[in-house]
């Protein structure tokens, strides 16, 4: 009995590849091939769409000078894989990887054997980010969610403090305390027009891969869309973003505008 076709799929399937392997076999044979920068351009060449590398705490597989070649020799998303550590968060931060991936680690094992999924919301007029569900998470993840936390809590406190002199609140940037309680009367209060001023110096919206803008200090005035056309040949992509994201902007700003104009 023949079987019916399957339908296409609305969003074409993307071919992200793991390297680690390729770089554990160099390391183990002592040299320097084979090379997973070398492996990075091949899935650039056959059409992958991004790369995946886990540059653990004890340097198995991927090495640090192995991050940056990978970003030189080719424009595919990075997705960096870490632990939840204050030397990893370090070299994220000067690679800036299309994504970090936080992973729990441990040296007695062969390859990671667990995971960390937490869902979270990020408050963007306190900054909080609310993580939820986290008594399910299983014990073995507690001490990778307490540093999680802690990394959090320091980006609030940063993001907070930059964002205090536009909002008035400068007298309170040395008081992290209460910032945020002043923050958080502010979010609260209905009667406030502008309660967190975000968006208001929006100039632009940047809609192309990522490595175009990867170390330019744009001053928070562009939204920043990773796009990239070798892996949307319909233009699907393109128009949604063009049709969501794209429109949501243009009512923030015309609010913004229309809130300090006489009609």
């Amino acid at each position: 009995m023949p079987t019916a076709a399957r339908p296409p799929l609305r969003h074409p399937l993307r071919l992200g590849v793991n390297i680690d392997h390729v770089a554990t076999i160099r390391n183990a044979r002592g040299g320097d091939h084979p090379d997973p920068v070398r492996a990075a351009e091949i899935v650039a060449r056959v059409g992958g769409d991004g790369i995946t590398a886990h540059l653990r705490e004890d340097r198995r597989h991927i090495r640090d000078a192995d991050l940056r070649r990978i970003q030189e020799a080719t424009d595919l998303p990075l997705n960096l894989e870490m632990a939840a550590t204050e030397e990893m968060l370090a070299i994220a931060l000067a690679h800036s990887p299309h994504a970090a991936c936080i992973v729990p680690e441990k040296r007695e094992e062969r390859t990671t054997e667990g995971g960390l999924d937490a869902a979270g919301l990020h408050n963007t007029l306190t900054e909080e980010v609310t993580l939820f569900d986290l008594a399910r998470l299983p014990e073995s993840h507690r001490d990778a969610l307490a540093s999680i936390q802690q990394h959090l809590r320091r980006a609030q406190s940063g993001a907070s403090a930059e964002k205090a002199t536009r909002l008035g609140l400068a007298h309170l940037q040395d008081k992290p305390d209460a910032l945020s309680r002043a923050l958080r009367h502010r979010a609260n209060d209905w009667s406030q027009t502008r309660p967190e001023w975000a968006l208001a110096n929006n100039a632009a919206m940047m809609i192309a891969p990522r490595s175009r803008t990867r170390g330019l200090d744009l001053q928070g005035r562009s939204f920043l869309h990773d796009y990239d056309y070798h892996s949307d040949p319909d233009g699907e992509r393109l128009e949604q973003i063009m049709t969501a994201p794209m429109v949501v902007a243009n009512w923030i700003n015309m609010q913004y505008f229309a809130s300090t104009v006489d009609n």
